[in-house]
């Protein structure tokens, strides 16, 4: 294509300009807007945004001074045109009431610039396909642009998220094919409270399990716990989508399975799942999908406690976190999962919030027991020594091949089937707790829902 993609030069050097008026206020609105280091097309205009909302999650004050030291010390001062390129900003004459003009219109060229590009791959494939069958293989590319739609949209609200998760529940319910104190964080059930006590501001809590052992679902009980006890919680959900996290938690909450067999259901069940989407309509809490690295993380989390306070962040998983994914050149992957776990830990402390990381156990957790997985220990965290540094506890999950409690001896494995093993038990470890100690509780996994529940006492 000859034609220039579409775009507004003098809009992105305004919104930068405000950016630098007003840095809290405008960062925020450009998040929830969903505008990114891509979406300005001047390559000089998306180093400063990506300074700028840097700044922003450091709670660095935004002068030019300051954004001339970070432009230097990140490598990025060369790319924005040096001292000439950040003058070029701060000369524009704005005012910070004119910024959600400007994030309209960065907005509006970057959402074209990407359908463009989608829609150019698209051509292009057709052109040279060669196969037979044109539904499967270039429906995915089909599919892309509308997940382009989807992403440069105006970022939905937990209710738009939550009422998209209802509808699918419903659609299949039919049978139709779908395409504490104010500082204290319960753990959604009262052994797992007074055995390890509440969580509470400034912590970093690590949950750790190997994999398919339940931390994403015991992540969901603690969280939509808290959110309707009150105080806001906003997850970071890099392994699933804001709607099909909506639909987990929905099971997780009804006690219903939510995926399977729907129209079967019958009639008072189908009543109590649809309900719980409602119960997950809370102004204080959302779950994300779109953010990748730390930075992005932080700063979409600043947003939210602006505007609805927050009590706790839950990052689901480390793994994925691009800063832990991607090192630095010349750095390690242990450094890198490190430096994540640090930053994470002082954010906790800085902001008065609690982070509830998700994280992996080595895969040698499977195999030094010849009858099955061993009870899982601190060393097990993977790649980071520094895991269990930087956090304030560290709680593992353990799904023992035998186990008794008082009835005799019984062995549970992954591979029962779940009509002869509908539940599992699990052991909740707190491997470490700074001021709180150490301990196990005992809990019993629902395989149908993914739902823990106490055991009976």
């Amino acid at each position: 294509m000859s034609r220039d993609l579409p775009h507004s030069l003098d809009a992105e050097s305004f919104l930068l300009s405000t950016a630098l008026i007003d840095g809290p206020s405008v960062i925020t609105k450009c998040i929830a807007s969903n505008i990114g280091t891509e979406s300005f097309l001047d390559a000089k205009n998306g180093a400063l945004w990506a300074t700028l909302r840097d700044m922003y999650a450091q709670n660095l004050p935004f002068s030019i001074d300051v954004l001339a030291e970070e432009l230097r010390r990140s490598g990025r001062l060369d790319a924005v045109g040096g001292y000439l390129g950040i003058a070029e900003i701060t000369s524009k004459t704005t005012t910070t009431a004119q910024a959600p003009y400007f994030i309209e219109k960065v907005r509006h060229y970057a959402q074209l610039r990407a359908l463009i590009r989608a829609s150019a791959s698209l051509v292009e494939m057709c052109y040279s396909y060669k196969g037979d069958d044109v539904i499967t293989d270039i429906g995915p590319q089909i599919d892309t642009i509308g997940n382009v739609l989807r992403q440069q949209e105006q970022a939905r609200t937990w209710f738009d998220v939550v009422e998209e998760a209802k509808r699918i529940t419903e659609a299949r319910m039919s049978g139709l094919q779908e395409k504490s104190s104010s500082n204290d964080a319960t753990w959604g059930f009262a052994d797992l409270d007074r055995n390890f006590c509440p969580m509470e501001a400034g912590e970093l809590v690590v949950l750790a399990a190997r994999t398919s052992t339940g931390k994403s679902s015991l992540m969901r009980q603690i969280v939509l716990a808290n959110a309707i006890k009150g105080g806001g919680v906003l997850v970071e959900s890099l392994e699933v989508t804001d709607t099909e996290a909506a639909i987990n938690l929905a099971a997780n909450y009804s006690g219903i399975p939510s995926r399977k067999n729907l129209h079967e259901l019958h009639a008072r069940d189908k009543a109590d799942l649809l309900a719980s989407f409602d119960t997950l309509k809370i102004p204080s809490f959302s779950v994300c999908h779109q953010d990748k690295s730390l930075a992005e993380i932080k700063a979409r989390a600043k947003a939210f406690k602006d505007k609805h306070g927050l009590k706790m962040l839950a990052v689901d998983f480390l793994g994925l976190v691009h800063d832990a994914k991607y090192p630095l050149r010349g750095e390690r992957i242990d450094q890198a999962i490190g430096r994540v776990t640090g930053d994470l830990k002082q954010f906790a402390v800085q902001e008065g919030i609690i982070v509830l990381l998700l994280a992996q156990l080595n895969r040698g957790v499977e195999k030094d027991n010849q009858t099955g997985p061993r009870r899982p220990m601190l060393s097990d965290l993977r790649d980071s020594g520094r895991i269990e540094e930087d956090a304030n506890r560290v709680i593992l999950l353990h799904r023992p091949t035998e186990y008794d409690l008082g009835q005799g001896s019984r062995t549970q494995k992954d591979t029962d089937e779940i009509e002869h093993t509908p539940r599992f038990y699990v052991e909740v470890i707190q491997a470490k707790g700074r001021n709180h100690g150490t301990g196990m509780v005992g809990m019993s996994f629902d395989r149908k829902t993914a739902t823990f529940r106490q055991l009976a006492r």
